[in-house]
C-alpha cells in the first residue's frame, strides 16, 4: 500500500500522519516532506503511526538520521501511537532509548511540561 501523509499542525509542531507501509519509496516521500519543513524552519516533529502498517529497515535509518539533524536544529522529534508490527520492530530495536515514543497523541501532550512540548 502506497503511503499516504498527511500534515497538521499543533501547539508550534509539526504532525506527520502516516497511513500504509513505510517501505522505501513511502521513506523517501516522508524524508522529503521532513526536509521541506525544516526549510520552512519548523524544528519540532511528531510522527504518527497509528496507521502505519509495516516499516522497512531503511525507513528506521531515515528516521534516525532525521533525529539527529533535528537535534542539530535543537528541535524535537516524537513517535506517538506505534501498534502492531511497527511497535514490535520499535521495541526490539529499542528506539525509544533515541526518540521518544507515546502511545497516544494525549500521553504526548499531558507529558509536554516534562518535554518542553509548548
Amino acid at each position: 500500500m502506497e503511503l499516504l501523509i498527511e500534515t497538521a499542525k499543533r501547539k508550534n509542531h509539526t504532525i506527520f500522519k502516516l497511513t500504509g507501509d513505510l517501505n522505501y519509496e513511502g521513506a523517501l516521500r516522508l524524508k522529503k516532506a521532513f526536509e521541506d519543513a525544516i526549510l520552512l524552519d519548523e524544528t519540532h516533529f511528531i510522527l504518527d503511526l497509528k496507521s502505519c502498517k509495516t516499516i522497512s529497515s531503511f525507513a528506521l535509518s531515515m528516521l534516525l538520521k532525521l533525529n539527529d539533524t533535528i537535534k542539530e536544529k535543537n528541535g524535537g522529534f516524537r513517535l506517538i501511537c506505534p501498534i502492531g508490527d511497527v511497535l514490535d520492530v520499535l521495541d526490539v530495536l529499542d528506539i525509544r532509548n533515541v526518540i521518544p515514543i507515546y502511545s497516544s497523541e494525549d500521553e504526548l501532550w499531558k507529558n509536554s511540561g516534562h518535554d518542553s512540548l509548548t
